[in-house]
């Protein structure tokens, strides 16, 4: 950075500049692409962007750039302009060219070149095409040619006082006025009755000019904001941002802000020219980066849903950039920590808990720490009031923001983690447990009274989130399989158990998260075990494909009936009203995907704002729902295909193998998937909906083969990351011939075939016969031999059957004997070490446990072989990892025969003890507690249902005889 645009920067700072944009970035250069300097970009009517560069034409898709020269003699292309909707003209050394779409096929023919016009056209630059069908033309000689319609109508004019110019910037004010800045020289207007173009005073050193109705903006050693009248008379002319350092291009998007390009940089005005900021990278939400570009010759805005501004390509020496806004922003200086709590205040302020507590302005998106107010772990708001409450379980009532009162509830329980204002003012607060449970919620009145609900009021478990509906009706919810949903009564002030039993399997510490009641009363359950629906009547599950059993954190209603939720490590889901789901992560702008709990919030505005554990982001959009992916365009590869893009449908043969390539148009193209399914032309829409869709690789190139005579439609749709849903989805027809041999003159060949073979058969006839035979004694043979050797195997299988009846009478015979051993009414004491003879005894076994539940663990007591000593160990209950648990929460018996590939249909991580073989038996103790048999076999099928058998007597014999519990 120089040292003059260093001293520029400081000065801006002096004018009080505000915080810098900031951008994701791409650039493109280096190796990776076909060209180096870059002089402008434009976009067509189809969504391509084409690039004016030193080394040609070349059209990008967002993924590829495609290079169109094959017809230019000057590859170095200068400056495009829009003649039409759908046609662009273009600049290069030897002349002016059109670029149009024939059949889907971008076509270059010449408009305007130097041969046609004899001299007159010298080298083109930069060119314009105004609202009175003329072409203006910028040439290094430093006049300006015109074109009056088609070419041919042309002329030349020169400018006072410039013999060289190698840039020009054209424009037109609403009046027509055709305006000119002659780079570093000044500004210039046409003068329509006189046909010359006069120098307008007081703008040396002008370099960027860009006009919007009577305003022009010029730039140069400042801004110049200038106002004209329909003759072209200057009005008023203001001057602002003063440096030596000079503006070099200015350009607006579609929201009327200034973009300016002072090199290196790019910097962006408000409309009324009052602060500049300075543009920065920002790929990762955590860092701020200097952009990579340098030598800036243009900068061109693209249509983007995402904000009215469009996508930012810029356009330099040495690299394409493109600059674009994630779905998500920071707020800008704020911490990346964990969110503990938010709430909306007033019209354009959101309160964030990081444990100090923030005040952001949701119009600026700027932010100030409020005084006083630490380690808060929940607010709520309700007019003038807010309520803060603190870790040491302390509520601050403020009023005007001046503190009303404290609520110390530090005797009660520790925390408070959550707070709701309802329509009435009455806040209800969520407190963690110290020594004593708190089951239940309590609220504090509109009089300033602490009202609890409790275990009289018929909670039986903790409460930790409520939520109030569109028509005023509030829920609760909390922890636990039952009673985890309550309703609350307003007239008779109780709660009304509204909980149902789940027809599905939840897990032993289900909790309700957070809740929201949408404008159709319908109750959303963020959980656990996954996202859940109650309409008064039942529970639902909602499938979310492979994210449908993650925990979900928060759950937030819009107004327009769709729904947002956070998963705990997966990041944002959006639902609209048909339960189709778009995931949101850090593609989309988000700093992590792991989520705060109860951390969705939608301010007075209808913008959403939500809580990492990496900071609070905010959705660029209002009444944010995804956008939408463009539709994906299809070309067809295959070489002696017919009627592409004619109108036609492309003929294939049978057995011809349909090649296409799968794009979509979108800017950046990175990541975008795309799917397929195509079905016979005449089938009813009812039975397409039941196809699946298929994943299209990722290389784009789709092969179809196999089908069979008729016509059929393609269809295929796109998804780009970053919060765009699934576009619609683009349709092609092909047509499939039938084979040759199904025509008439097929069907005459073959019937001549068949003639001449049938001739030929009879002839060799008896050779085929004697040769048949001859076989047949053979394989008569063979079968023989094969019958043999079966009844071989059936011998030996009588054998290994004999000898396993053998075996399961000596493990009988052994069990008889080792029950004896135990006496009636025996303890745990005495019956263990003769249990430990189990491993010695050849009953196959390389080891057993006993397992019993003890508090939150599973704790076994058993013999290994080759081990004298007793072995104990403990492990956390979890039905979901340990076989243990498993058994003892189903209370069936189990068999594995292969633990590495029979854990996983019942647990989610296999066992890691060495032992393949498992047998586990449950049964009751004398006082009713439930316990494990567990035998261990190292090798594979170790164990049969036998051995499941014996030890199932054994477990009932223990059940009975053995008097005391295990501990």
């Amino acid at each position: 950075m120089s040292r003059y645009l260093a001293l520029f920067i400081c000065f801006l700072g002096l004018l009080h500049a505000s915080h810098a944009q900031r951008f994701r970035y791409l650039s493109y250069q280096g190796g990776d692409v076909p060209f180096q300097k870059v002089n402008q970009v434009v976009e067509d009517n189809k969504g391509f962007i084409w690039l004016g560069t030193d080394q040609g034409l070349f059209r990008f898709n967002g993924m590829r750039f495609e290079d169109f020269n094959i017809s230019l003699e000057s590859r170095y292309i200068k400056s495009f302009t829009r003649m039409h909707q759908d046609t662009l003209l273009f600049s290069n050394d030897s002349g002016i060219f059109k670029l149009f779409y024939k059949d889907k096929t971008p076509q270059i023919s010449p408009w305007l070149t130097r041969e046609l016009e004899k001299g007159q056209l010298g080298y083109p630059t930069q060119i314009f095409w105004d609202s009175q069908n003329r072409l203006w033309i910028g040439q290094l000689n430093g006049s300006v040619g015109y074109c009056r319609g088609e070419a041919g109508n042309c002329g030349m004019i020169n400018l006072p006082g410039i013999s060289k110019s190698s840039a020009m910037v054209f424009g037109e004010d609403q009046f027509g006025n055709i305006w000119i800045v002659v780079s570093g020289s000044g500004l210039y207007r046409f003068v329509p009755g006189e046909n010359k173009i006069i120098r307008v005073p007081g703008y040396d050193g002008a370099q960027g000019l860009w006009i919007g109705g009577d305003r022009l903006i010029v730039a140069g050693q400042g801004i110049y904001d200038i106002r004209v009248d329909a003759h072209g008379r200057i009005l008023t002319s203001k001057r602002k941002f003063i440096s030596n350092t000079p503006f070099t291009y200015v350009t607006a998007d579609g929201a009327g802000r200034f973009y300016l390009v002072s090199e290196p940089a790019i910097f962006t005005v408000d409309d009324q020219l009052l602060t500049l900021k300075a543009v920065y990278g920002s790929n990762d939400p955590h860092r701020v980066e200097q952009l990579p570009f340098s030598g800036i010759n243009h900068l061109y805005f693209s249509s983007d849903q995402m904000q009215t501004g469009g996508t930012l390509w810029v356009s330099t020496n040495n690299s394409l950039g493109l600059l674009y806004t994630s779905y998500f922003k920071s707020v800008v200086g704020m911490a990346h920590d964990n969110v503990l709590g938010m709430a909306a205040r007033g019209e354009q302020e959101v309160l964030i808990s990081q444990g100090n507590v923030f005040s952001v302005n949701t119009q600026e998106k700027s932010y100030e720490q409020v005084p006083d107010l630490n380690r808060v772990t929940a607010m709520a708001t309700f007019g003038s009031k807010s309520w803060f409450a603190t870790a040491e379980g302390v509520i601050k009532e403020y009023n005007r923001g001046v503190l009303d009162r404290e609520y110390n509830l530090s005797k009660r329980g520790g925390g408070i983690f959550y707070m709701k204002a309802d329509h009435l003012g009455e806040v209800w607060f969520c407190q963690a447990p110290l020594q004593v449970p708190i089951k239940g919620i309590a609220k504090i009145t509109r009089d300033g009274n602490i009202r609890e609900y409790g275990e009289d009021d018929g909670f039986q478990s903790r409460i930790l989130v409520a939520d109030e509906g569109g028509r005023n009706e509030l829920y609760v919810a909390g922890i636990g399989t039952t009673g985890y949903l309550f309703a609350y009564d307003r007239e008779q002030d109780v709660f009304v158990d509204k909980s149902r039993p789940f027809p599905f399997k939840v897990s032993r510490n289900f909790e309700v998260h957070d809740l929201a009641v949408d404008q159709r009363g319908l109750v959303w359950l963020a959980t656990t075990d996954g996202l859940l629906r109650y309409d008064t009547e039942r529970i639902q599950r909602i499938p979310l494909g492979p994210y449908t059993l993650n925990e979900v954190r928060s759950v937030c209603a819009m107004p327009d009936g769709t729904l947002w939720l956070a998963t705990d490590t997966s990041g944002l889901l959006h639902l609209d009203q048909d339960l189709n789901y778009v995931l949101f992560d850090e593609a989309s702008g988000t700093p992590s995907k792991i989520a705060a709990y109860r951390s969705i919030l939608l301010d007075k505005e209808n913008r959403l704002w939500t809580g990492t554990a990496e900071g609070i982001v905010y959705s660029s959009v209002l009444n944010p729902r995804p956008m939408r992916t463009p539709k994906p365009v299809v070309q067809f590869l295959t070489s002696d295909s017919r009627g592409n893009g004619s109108g036609e449908f492309p003929e294939y043969g049978k057995d011809e193998e349909v090649q296409l390539q799968v794009l979509t148009v979108t800017y950046p193209g990175e990541g975008v998937r795309h799917q397929y399914k195509y079905f016979p032309a005449d089938l009813a829409e009812e039975e397409i909906q039941d196809l699946e869709w298929t994943d299209v690789p990722v290389s784009g190139e789709l092969r179809l083969g196999g089908l069979n005579p008729g016509q059929y439609t393609l269809r295929v749709r796109a998804q780009k990351p970053g919060g765009f849903g699934w576009s619609g989805a683009s349709e092609q027809r092909i047509v499939i011939r039938r084979s040759w041999y199904t025509t008439p003159w097929g069907i005459l060949l073959l019937a001549i075939g068949a003639g001449l073979f049938f001739w030929y058969g009879i002839r060799l006839w008896v050779i085929r016969k004697t040769r048949q035979l001859r076989a047949t004694l053979i394989s008569k043979e063979k079968e023989l031999h094969q019958k043999e050797e079966e009844l071989s195997s059936k011998m030996n299988t009588l054998k290994v059957q004999r000898q396993e009846l053998k075996t399961a009478g000596v493990t009988i015979y052994l069990l008889s004997r080792l029950l004896r051993q135990i006496p009636p009414r025996a303890t745990w004491k005495e019956v263990l070490p003769i249990l430990c003879k189990l491993v010695e005894l050849p009953t196959g076994m390389d080891a057993f446990e006993l397992a019993f539940e003890s508090g939150n663990d599973m704790r076994h007591y058993g013999f290994r072989k080759g081990q004298k000593k007793p072995q104990k160990r403990a492990k956390e209950f979890n039905e979901k990892d340990d076989l243990t648990s498993y058994v003892l929460t189903n209370k069936k018996p189990l068999i594995i025969y292969d633990i590495e590939k029979e854990a996983g249909q019942y647990i989610n991580h296999r066992d890691h003890k060495g032992f393949h073989s498992r047998i586990y038996v449950p049964f009751g103790q004398i006082n009713g507690a439930e316990a494990v048999l567990c035998a261990y076999g190292k090798e594979k099928n170790r164990f049969v249902q036998r051995d499941m058998t014996v030890l199932q007597i054994l477990a009932t014999f223990l059940s009975v005889n053995v008097v005391d519990e295990l501990r």
